[in-house]
């Protein structure tokens, strides 16, 4: 008998439209005589409900034309045997809420569980994580959302301990959103006011002159983890508009690195994932600095988008899987973590909360 998976996607994010991508691509793919794959759109007011009808409607947009059952978290879900979401960003997304939402529940899915996907999400969590575990990591400056007013000493700052060109992001997001390369001090004052858009917690970051290579990783108990690979696109970042939009960007693999700083990249990358408990599948980030070579963790996404123009998915192509091995992978790691969690028996001490007599001594 097949086991229903429900692929938990949409959202109020930014990020929806990745979603939808991604949700058609697991669906399409799916191995169906194993899994049934049942969709879930949470639309842009935050409502889930689960849609049936032709799946390219997914892909278009076009949900109009597709049967809608409002979703009922408790019912529905608990009836499913996993959840595969994949609703990207912050607002009930990536950012560790629904799986939270779900691990409350008792509701098994994919993916790492609610303390790991919030630290991941969050730069600077992950950024302390590396440095814990011995990995390098850049110089960065922490503004927060009340500070901004504070234009000079923010300034000020970034001259004495970081320098130009720098790179300016929210602390929480995805796909790139909100990220500017800046050269100088107004270009900086007009990046903070773009990634504030987008978190009230904004990074202004070292910029690190060489490459950028990443890693994607699946499993729970045994991993599998991909070679090195690199995106090259044409301007100072890779942001949303050179990830999923632009003809010019490719993802190769970085065959050209040296043997030892390849199977260093893997080593740190397997470090991190082990170090913040991560499950199922992520994908790391990392720069290679130009001249030292020294390696320097930029990020690890524990929902990375998995399409056939995703960069993760071209990275565990490259380890022999094909789309409906790589799936079948990635949603048994799930039942694994599921199984571990399980495992897990907490005991609750036992309080006598029956009363004390007390004696009284007479005088």
């Amino acid at each position: 008998m097949r086991k229903k998976v429900g692929i938990l996607f949409g959202g109020q994010s930014p990020e929806r439209d990745v979603s939808r991508i991604a949700a058609y691509f697991i669906i399409k793919y799916m191995d169906k005589e194993l899994y049934e794959p049942i969709p879930i759109w949470v639309d842009e007011d935050g409502v889930w409900n689960i849609v049936c009808g032709e799946i390219k409607n997914i892909l278009d947009n076009k949900f109009e034309e597709m049967k809608k059952n409002k979703c009922d978290l408790l019912e529905d879900l608990k009836e499913m045997n996993m959840i595969f979401p994949i609703v990207f960003g912050t607002r009930f997304g990536g950012d560790g809420t629904i799986n939270g939402t779900l691990d409350h529940f008792n509701i098994s899915y994919v993916g790492s569980n609610y303390i790991t996907a919030t630290a991941c999400m969050d730069k600077v969590s992950s950024k302390l994580y590396a440095k814990e575990l011995g990995v390098n990591i850049a110089k960065y400056i922490l503004v927060h959302i009340k500070e901004q007013e504070k234009k000079d000493k923010i300034l000020k700052r970034v001259h004495e301990e970081i320098g130009y060109p720098c790179v300016v992001k929210p602390v929480c997001g995805g796909s790139s959103f909100g990220v500017s390369f800046v050269n100088d001090e107004d270009e900086l004052i007009k990046g903070l006011k773009k990634a504030f858009v987008y978190d009230e917690r904004v990074l202004i970051e070292k910029y690190i002159k060489g490459r950028e290579v990443m890693i994607a990783i699946i499993g729970t108990k045994d991993i599998i983890i991909s070679d090195p690979g690199e995106i090259i696109y044409q301007d100072e970042i890779l942001d949303y508009k050179g990830k999923y939009i632009s003809e010019t960007t490719q993802t190769i693999m970085a065959n050209d690195l040296c043997g030892k700083l390849k199977e260093e990249v893997k080593r740190q990358a397997k470090k991190i994932y082990r170090g913040m408990n991560a499950s199922c599948y992520a994908r790391l980030d990392f720069f290679i600095e130009e001249g030292s070579e020294k390696i320097i963790f930029n990020e690890i996404n524990t929902m990375p988008v998995i399409a056939e123009m995703s960069i993760f998915s071209k990275l565990i192509y490259q380890t022999g899987l094909n789309y409906k091995e790589l799936l079948n992978k990635i949603i048994e790691a799930g039942f694994e973590k599921y199984d571990l969690w399980k495992s897990v028996v907490v005991e609750i001490p036992k309080i006598d909360n029956s009363p004390k007599e007390t004696a009284t001594k007479a005088k």
